[in-house]
Order: structure tokens, then sequence, then C-alpha cells
């Protein structure tokens, strides 16, 4: 083994010293590398949906999805209308009439069912009543009943015909 100094100080046939030289050097590029690529990455961004539809309808692992959503049922506000509401001892007692041609009139108190309807929720306006909503449900539909300020106001009388005068018979 030979050793040989340069006027620089380093030790240029020493084996050790070079694997030493080499491994720094190779783990320095590695990390300049390693940096770089991290550096220039952006930041993943998400495939859009779209991407995937292809494996939903087609894939050979899985049935073919059943996408059928049933229709949407009409709201109760739809067809009812409030009427009124008191409050009575243990909730209240709300008067609901439907809409159409033939008004019939129901009457529900708190936590008892008529007709399959039941008062969830009354949201009472004492500053402005006719503001007061009503939430009700039967089965699976609900809805929030609101006065209908144009069948509340007072209708004027239909024409009446006037009795017959009678007058007394002359004999």
């Amino acid at each position: 083994m030979v050793r040989a100094s340069s006027s620089h100080g380093l030790i240029t046939n020493d084996p050790l010293n070079f694997r030493f030289r080499m491994h720094s050097t190779a783990i320095l590029i590695l990390s300049v590398l390693a940096t770089t690529g991290a550096a220039m990455a952006g930041v993943p961004q998400k495939a859009p949906l779209g991407h995937y539809q292809g494996l939903w309808h087609s894939s050979p692992f899985t049935s073919p999805p059943n996408c059928q959503i049933p229709p949407a049922l009409p709201s109760l506000s739809n067809e009812l209308t409030l009427g009124g509401v008191s409050p009575i001892p243990g909730g209240y007692r709300v008067t609901i009439l439907t809409k159409g041609s033939k008004q019939e009139r129901i009457t529900l108190d708190s936590g008892k069912s008529v007709q399959g309807l039941r008062i969830g929720k009354v949201e009472f306006h004492s500053d402005d009543p006719l503001e007061t909503i009503v939430h009700i449900s039967s089965g699976n539909r609900s809805g929030q009943l609101r006065f209908d300020r144009s069948s509340l106001a007072a209708k004027p009388p239909s024409k009446v015909p006037a009795p017959p005068v009678l007058r007394p018979a002359v004999r």
C-alpha cells in the first residue's frame, strides 16, 4: 500500500478513503434527487367520479347495481292546510283543512293519531299566530302546515232569496 500525499494533503491511493468518498458521493446524489423530486411533485388530485363508472357497470366480480330511485312521495303540505291551533294541557289541538273543493276538517291532539296523521312539532308564534308552523306525519310522509291566509278571509254571503211577502187575504 503506497501512500502518496499531494499538496492538498489528500491520500490518493488509500482504498478505504476511496470507498468512503464514493459512498458519500452516492448518498449526496440520491438525496439531491429525492429532494428535487419531492419539491417538483404536485399535490395528488382526486380522480373524477366518471373515471370509475366503467367498473360499476361492467365489473366481472360484482353484480350490476340497482340504481332505481323510488319516486318521491308528495308532501302532506300539498294536500292539507292549517285551520287552527290552540294550546291544551299536554300539547296542542290542531285543526287541519283539506285543500280542494271538498274541505274536510280533521282535528288532531298532541300524542294521538287520527286517520294516520300525527303532530310532530308545533312552532307557535305568540306575536303573530298566523305564522305558526305545525309539523305532521303520516307513515313515511311528512309536511309543514301553515295557515293559508286566502282561505281564512271572510267570504261574502251568497244571495239568499227574500222571503215572500204575505198579504192578508180579503174576504
